[in-house]
């Protein structure tokens, strides 16, 4: 995974997402990071936009705050709407420096004392909240997001500079939150001042939170620099590394580029941002290079506890590494992605806006999945059955009636239990899975009974004996068919069994057997 970072030398870039994950995962970034002058009012085309992307976690009304360093806001009024595009989303400004942000996806009812009764979908749209602020001195200015315990998480973005001298000259690409190793790309530390630098000078270079450097980058220098610097990590602290000036350069200008810098996160770095410390010369920057999200590895497995059917649009749930996203696949098609809640638990629901699933068994698969590739890895499966549950046989113990779906019919054979064997009645059974009495025949001098399938195969069972043929094969029965009030009556199971109905789908409530029939 690779990010992009530029680093001058008398000034650092820091576009972060600092993200502690309150009760949310959800990604922030701004639009721009611009140089300025200091007390500019940011407007117009050269205002950033800090974009809070759409989580499935955004189900309720939340507020969240924003806090400025170096900069303070200008909205005229305490109270209000940021702008069309944003409706369902209002603020209160607290201070010159602070602002509550609320956001009503509910059902249009003020609930978040926001005084909108606007509805916002967070949950599949982006958050757009210009910076309308003036940024006030020398340095960077940015803006906190704090989650207040909403599904929003915590977040810092610097989105402006104002440079100590003309010397320094900055640019930037945006970065991302990291839950692991981290490859980044073009670090750069560029000096425009027409000053030469000795030999042996060196560009020192820190990382915070217990994060190491790894394998040392690729560098290349131009100008003054020009294969003219080398990278050294410490040998004693693998934080801390420096780039060393080989010769006294030309007083011109010059940068540095460092290219595939390996940050080693795992097992040391807490949550939050890592910083990277450039000093030369008696200045010190800082910039944010990498937001470790310290979530349960993808090493935790995937579970799926349970399958809760409702008709043919069943809801799944189970267990995952917080931090992560799922993707479900339902016969090896995929129906979407979505998040691991902060308690490691997920859910998802077939929508009703899809078609339906056909009754049958269907395979469900969930992965963890990776957006910024599109790939998956650690999956599993479970099988799951989608009936109409109209076409289901209900028995009772007792009851001179059976059941299909809910409509009840009348019979005058009852069921009963002999040897701890449940015996039915053959020809009424066979008659509900679709067999007419002109295909059940009776062999009275051979005492056996033949069925012929709704797939033409035929089933042969003789009264008293210890197996039944299936076409060409032969069963062995634990207990016989036998006559009983001049009716035929079966081993349920014998019976099922022979239809080739699994025990999986006959189960027994309260003294009653039911029978799942997929048609």
């Amino acid at each position: 995974m690779k990010n992009f970072f530029l680093l001058p030398l008398a000034a650092f870039l820091s576009i972060m997402v600092i993200n502690s994950a309150a009760f949310g995962y959800t990604e922030s970034h701004v639009s721009k990071y611009v140089k300025v002058k200091a007390e500019t009012v940011l407007t117009g085309s050269g205002q950033p936009i800090l974009y809070i992307e759409p989580s499935a976690d955004h189900t309720s009304d939340f507020l969240f705050e924003l806090v400025l360093t170096n900069a303070k806001w200008k909205f005229t009024s305490d109270i209000g709407k940021f702008d069309s595009s944003n409706p369902g989303v209002t603020y209160k400004r607290t201070d010159n420096s602070s602002i509550i942000v609320y956001v009503n996806v509910a059902d249009g009812v003020n609930d978040t004392s926001s005084g909108n009764d606007i509805t916002f979908d967070a949950a599949n749209n982006a958050i757009e909240i210009p910076l309308y602020v003036e940024v006030l001195s020398y340095g960077e200015a940015s803006v906190k997001i704090n989650s207040l315990n909403s599904t929003i998480s915590d977040a810092t973005h610097a989105f402006a500079y104002v440079p100590y001298g003309e010397t320094v000259s900055i640019s930037y690409q945006t970065a991302y939150t990291v839950t692991e190793n981290v490859t980044i790309d073009n670090i750069i530390i560029k000096d425009d001042r027409n000053v030469a630098v000795s030999g042996g000078a060196e560009f020192k270079l820190s990382l915070s939170n217990g994060a190491k450097f790894g394998d040392s980058p690729k560098i290349t220098g131009t100008g003054k620099f020009l294969e003219n610097v080398k990278f050294v990590k410490n040998s004693s602290d693998a934080s801390k590394a420096v780039v060393k000036v080989i010769n006294e350069t030309d007083a011109e200008s010059g940068s540095i580029t460092l290219e595939d810098l390996e940050l080693l996160l795992e097992g040391s770095t807490e949550y939050g941002g890592v910083e990277l410390t450039l000093e030369f010369d008696g200045q010190k920057q800082v910039i944010t290079v990498a937001n470790y999200q310290k979530a349960s590895s993808t090493n935790t497995p995937v579970v799926i506890e349970n399958i809760i059917l409702d008709g043919v649009r069943p809801t799944f749930s189970g267990t995952a590494a917080y931090g992560y996203k799922l993707m479900l696949y339902i016969d090896e098609v995929g129906y979407g992605d979505f998040s691991v809640n902060k308690d490691s638990t997920w859910s998802i629901t077939y929508k009703d806006n899809i078609p339906p699933l056909s009754e049958g068994i269907h395979e469900a698969k969930v992965a963890y999945y990776r957006e910024s590739t599109g790939k998956t890895q650690g999956e599993v499966t479970k099988e799951f059955l989608v009936n109409d549950a109209s076409n289901d046989i209900s028995i009772k113990i007792g009851e001179s009636a059976y059941y299909v779906g809910t409509k009840a019919y009348s019979y005058s054979d009852l069921i009963y239990i002999k040897n701890d064997r449940t015996m039915l009645p053959l020809r009424l059974i066979s008659n509900l899975l679709g067999i007419s009495d002109s295909d059940i025949t009776w062999n009275d001098s051979l005492k056996e009974v033949t069925l012929k399938r709704t797939d033409g195969e035929a089933v042969s069972l003789a009264i008293g004996g210890n197996y039944m043929m299936v076409g060409e094969r032969r069963a062995v029965v634990d207990s016989p068919a036998e006559i009983k009030n001049s009716r035929v009556f079966v081993p349920l199971r014998v019976l099922f069994n022979a239809f080739d109905i699994s025990d999986e789908y006959i189960k027994w409530e309260n003294n009653t057997v039911k029978i799942t029939v997929i048609k």
